[in-house]
């Protein structure tokens, strides 16, 4: 550090002591310990628990940090240190006493401050407390090593909206990275750092990976915004329908059956030559990995099903009756009625007609999720969403780059894998706008080039047989289909241009830009739309 810092550094033999205090920080007040007049720096490294995985002692922790705040419930252990920190630097000492006395225990460090421009003494503290109390706070930086789930999908507004209404300003960051430790059977964990305060610089350092292992670069950008994103400071809340005039998406149906209406493929060859008749009531069911990796399952679906039917069938039926008894075992009441219509999934959200299917989760390494078209007779399971009513212009926007890009920086996150939601991700989604006057003359030619490429797409993909999703999409992608992306990629991108100004020659040359993009334009729809 020495080196670095061009000052050599005598660390031992320790001439100073460290001022300890034992305690829970998220129930002693930290003013207590050091007034906000007297410090510089808060650095940490708090720790990281979920909400699924937090003690009860943790979220009575939490619910004292966080009370009255909306939608705090979802946030990990984490975010605790972070209002408390933005509390401590903006509540001004208990009295003027307070500060008058902070202030004498060190005169040097408010002698030479000036105020409009003047120099002003220790006696002139007296004169302008409000001030001083800035000024003390304005110096306090705060800075935490933390999970990166803060600045991705359901947590950024619970946690970020208070901070932004306590004045906190993003100072520097570095965006995910994977941090491991020496300790005997370390995990490695995913991170980010966030440096905040009062203060906000013309021009604030953003460390960015190219993978979670890389080394960071760093560049000086004029905002970092709670998604660590060059960009204003705009918040994605949850929403329960979409933004834009587009097809509602749905979750695949739960079967909530303890496995008892699932088949495998011997299963099901099994059940057959038992009892052949059942065979127009298994349907093709797909799960993620079912639908990525072209795995085959099956499941019973026995909604149309009459009883006389269902009855005449009792290796059926002693599946429906293991059901029942899964059912009426749960602790959950809503699980146990459930139990009266046993030959059911728990949750039924199966489209009438064809369906986009896009899973809830999916490989950070490749550049697009893998979506596609299914027919209604194939059973989404809830590992997926789907957007009945959907045709080959949505499908071309979503597997373009510009909602990758949108993904990429929205969605939650399993370590660094894609958590794609309804509420936050695609509801707030800003699809380009064809209707606005000055594009309806080229919207239908968008709109053709658009499908045109996404259709190109699917053709890319039936040219190679026997090729799964996982094949396509995992890196290195084949040369065909990457040429038919990026065809799509122009296409929309030439949409999203209609919206631009007239005479405007702008293209996005990278995902920076197109992300800025996409904040503004979330933010002038929310501006119309409000929150739904």
């Amino acid at each position: 550090a020495g080196t670095e810092f061009g000052e050599p550094m005598l660390r031992v033999p320790l001439k100073r002591s460290a001022h300890i205090r034992h305690g829970n920080a998220l129930r002693i007040d930290w003013a207590d310990f050091v007034p906000p007049t007297r410090l510089n720096y808060i650095l940490g490294n708090p720790p990281f628990v979920g909400k699924q995985h937090q003690s009860d002692e943790q979220k009575e922790d939490m619910e004292t940090v966080c009370a009255g705040m909306r939608g705090a419930g979802v946030l990990d252990y984490v975010a605790g240190w972070y209002i408390k920190a933005a509390r401590y630097i903006t509540t001004a000492p208990d009295s003027f006493a307070g500060i008058a006395s902070a202030a004498s225990r060190d005169r040097k460090q408010f002698k030479d401050v000036k105020f409009g421009g003047a120099a002003t003494g220790y006696g002139d503290l007296f004169a302008d407390v409000d001030r001083v109390e800035t000024l003390a706070r304005r110096k306090v930086r705060c800075g935490f090593v933390s999970t990166n789930s803060i600045t991705q999908g359901e947590q950024v507004a619970p946690l970020w909206s208070p901070m932004l209404r306590m004045g906190m300003h993003i100072q520097f960051a570095h965006r995910t990275f994977q941090w491991t430790n020496d300790a005997p059977g370390r995990a490695a964990v995913h991170c980010v750092i966030i440096g905040f305060g009062v203060d906000k610089p013309k021009r604030v350092p953003l460390a960015d990976y190219e993978t979670v292992q890389s080394e960071p670069v760093i560049a000086d950008v004029s905002n970092i915004n709670p998604y660590l994103v060059e960009a204003a400071d705009v918040l994605i809340d949850k929403r329960r329908t979409p933004i834009c005039a587009v097809p509602e998406i749905v979750f695949g149906s739960m079967p909530n059956d303890g496995g008892h209406l699932l088949l495998t493929t011997a299963e099901r060859a099994e059940l057959l030559a038992k009892e052949p008749q059942a065979e127009k009531w298994i349907r093709r069911f797909l799960g993620a990995d079912e639908f990525i990796n072209d795995l085959e399952r099956w499941c019973l679906w026995l909604v149309d099903c009459p009883a006389v039917e269902l009855k005449a069938m009792p290796e059926v039926m002693q599946r429906v009756r293991a059901v029942a008894q899964h059912r009426r075992a749960s602790t959950r009441p809503a699980t146990r009625a459930l139990a009266d219509r046993p030959h059911l999934f728990g949750e039924i959200r199966q489209p009438s007609g064809r369906y986009i299917l896009i899973p809830r989760h999916s490989s950070e390494r490749r550049s697009v999720i893998p979506i596609g078209f299914m027919p209604s007779e194939v059973i989404v399971g809830n590992a997926n969403l789907c957007i009945p009513n959907a045709d080959l212009y949505e499908f071309g926007v979503l597997t373009s780059r510009m909602h990758m890009v949108w993904v990429s920086h929205v969605c939650g996150r399993i370590k660094s894998d894609y958590r794609y939601t309804n509420q936050i991700v695609y509801n707030n989604f800003p699809w380009p706008d064809l209707t606005a006057a000055a594009a309806l003359v080229h919207a239908k030619t968008a709109r053709v080039a658009i499908t045109g490429a996404a259709q190109a797409i699917l053709d890319a993909r039936a040219r190679e047989t026997g090729a799964t999703l996982a094949d396509f999409y995992n890196p290195p992608m084949p040369a065909g289909l990457r040429e038919a992306h990026r065809a799509l990629d122009a296409a929309v991108d030439a949409a999203y241009a209609l919206s631009l100004p007239a005479g405007s020659k702008k293209r996005w040359k990278t995902d920076a830009e197109r992300v800025a993009f996409l904040f503004v334009r979330y933010a002038a729809l929310t501006s119309m739309a409000g929150n739904d």
